[in-house]
């Protein structure tokens, strides 16, 4: 084959393909522009998946008539002018391609306002060209509505994942600038459903306490450290007792964009100095626009530091230094257990020997709860057997725990105590459910409420989760169809509330085979034994049990 010119229609749907991957993608690019046009309030609305609509709409500046179709052609931008401008930027868009790509596989219509004109321009455009442009009535700002995204590019729509998945990626794109644009005002619907409703933050702490709450926000420490007027690091991480199995929300932002970058990650893992075990972070960067290039990635995903920066070391430094003070607590290992001390009940403290031997005694008849003190606890020797059960040494002999139903009672009796125990998710978590689960939830929503977990409907089998019981450190979308398959293949259940918690905290526990320090096994005993009933887990199966020096001299035939 010859080299030839491509025809235009190809040049303009290669050019979207680099730029609009999928639904999030246009919703990512209108939400740049709404920004970049200095709007302090935008909506979103989202249906089918962003495959059917997407809109978004701002109070910014807006455009003049001549200005709208100007926008959608190629390489047109308000951003920059020169060369030069590319070194220092700093707006979130800049190549003035994203109206141009999103025109060339939808149908686009755009309606615009600046204060200057007594009324707006809608305009409508199809494969790029403009078909029709009529004045309207419309406040100061631009709506842009995006229909039956690839229509005209079968291939690409055919590779689009299912609504419900479409539909969290537009979700988790608008979380994202929530967190990096706390300044302003975000609404985001999807399928009728309101997902956010968020005012003007103070600041990106109040923006994050709003999207995670504060049980989240408790797990964490909160990074700041200043680098003259060169670099500035900020955001929150986890708490060194709060690192995860595997990784959960980890978002770092640089100048207002969500980036990917690959050192950044490995140096807020560094900072902990503890293998395989995962943080959670929100890190923010604010850079000089002279220190770094995002001109290298089609969606300006990824940035590029001037090597002065040293950034990997600056941003390393700034979360170890926030999180020197408690590493101490996990050497060797991390602190699994999400429990918190028991209320005081003014009972006397006695050796944890003594309290076991009167607990065996008694646990027949539920001897009164009794409370032990950290140091006589410390004090006690403890090692885990086959990492599922705990075992202690005590005057009468060893007594041995089963440290995933211990867990599971502390657990439990942490969920009574509350009205309410719910995290939010930053990512809600869209739920196609099968038809035997859509009845149980219709007639058991307010249970579910009740026990933490936020879950709306969205459409159909379609139900988007938005918060889930704070007990869980690892929760995936199959745990709340298991919570609901065991809950509701229960026989006589006389409270579905207390029946839906003791199964949150049997999948929330520490399981058998699950590794603890010595430091954790500690605080589990100690947990244990402030609970109203020590000696039985929520379902009933015993806790611990105790060998006496009896009893071993009898199956050694010494007695």
């Amino acid at each position: 084959m010859r080299i030839k010119r491509l025809d235009n229609s190809v040049i303009s749907r290669i050019a979207a393909g680099e730029v609009v991957e999928n639904p999030s993608s246009v919703v990512r690019e209108l939400i740049e522009n709404s920004i970049d046009a200095n709007a302090t309030n935008i909506s979103i609305l989202v249906e089918g998946g962003g495959k059917k609509t997407i809109v978004v709409k701002d109070n910014g500046i807006g455009m003049t008539k001549d200005e709208i179709p100007l926008a959608v052609n190629r390489f047109t931008t308000s951003k920059i002018s020169t060369l030069e401008d590319l070194k220092t930027i700093k707006t979130l868009g800049f190549r003035g391609e994203a109206l141009y790509a999103i025109a060339s596989v939808s149908n686009l219509y755009i309606t615009s306002k600046t204060s200057d004109d007594e009324l707006a321009w809608k305009a409508k455009f199809k494969d790029t060209k403009l078909v029709e442009l009529v004045p309207v009535n419309h406040p100061t700002g631009t709506t842009v509505e995006v229909l039956d995204l690839f229509y005209n590019y079968p291939a690409r729509r055919h590779f689009l994942s299912a609504d419900h998945v479409e539909a969290r990626r537009c979700i988790e794109t608008v979380a994202r600038y929530c967190l990096a644009h706390p300044e302003i005002a975000f609404k985001l619907v999807v399928d009728g459903n309101v997902i956010y409703d968020l005012e003007v933050a103070q600041d990106v702490q109040s923006r994050i306490m709003d999207i995670f709450g504060e049980n989240w926000v408790n797990e964490m420490t909160w990074v700041e450290k200043k680098y003259g007027d060169l670099l500035k690091v900020y955001g929150y991480v986890s708490l060194p007792r709060y690192l995860s199995e595997r990784p959960l929300v980890q978002d770092i932002f640089v100048n207002g964009r969500r980036v990917i970058d690959d050192t950044l990650r490995k140096a807020i893992h560094r900072a902990y100095e503890i293998h395989g075990k995962y943080p959670q972070f929100l890190i923010f960067i604010e850079i000089r626009p002279d220190r770094i290039d995002f001109n290298i990635h089609p969606q300006k995903l990824q940035v590029k530091f001037h090597r002065s920066v040293h950034i990997f070391e600056k941003v390393m430094t700034a979360v170890k230094e926030a999180v020197k003070e408690h590493l101490s607590i996990v050497k060797p290992a991390m602190h699994l257990l999400e429990i918190k001390p028991a209320p005081s009940r003014d009972i006397k403290q006695l050796e944890l020997g003594e309290m076991l031997h009167r607990a065996e005694i008694s646990s027949n008849h539920h001897a009164e709860s009794t409370e032990i003190s950290q140091e006589k606890l410390m004090a006690v020797p403890l090692f885990q057997m086959h990492k599922t059960y705990i075992v202690a040494k005590i005057h009468e002999g060893l007594v041995i725990v089963d440290q995933h139903v211990a867990h599971e009672r502390v657990l439990y009796e942490r969920l009574l105590s509350r009205e309410r125990n719910t995290k939010m998710l930053l990512f809600p978590i869209m739920l196609d459910l099968p038809h035997w689960a859509l009845k149980w939830i219709d007639s058991n929503l307010s249970v579910l409420e009740s026990s933490g977990f936020i879950v709306e409907k969205l459409s159909g089998n379609t139900y988007v989760l938005k918060g889930i019981p704070d007990v869980f450190r690892n929760f995936e979308k199959n745990d709340f169809l298991s919570i609901i398959d065991e809950i509701r293949n229960e026989r006589r259940v006389k409270d579905p509330t207390k029946s839906v918690l003791k199964t949150i905290a049997c999948r929330a526990a520490v399981k058998a085979g699950d590794p603890l320090s010595e430091a954790e096994m500690q605080e589990l005993l100690e947990q244990l034994f402030s609970t109203e009933n020590p000696f039985q887990c929520p379902h009933g199966r015993p806790i611990f049990i105790t060998i006496t020096i009896d009893e071993l001299a009898k199956m050694f035939e010494r007695k």
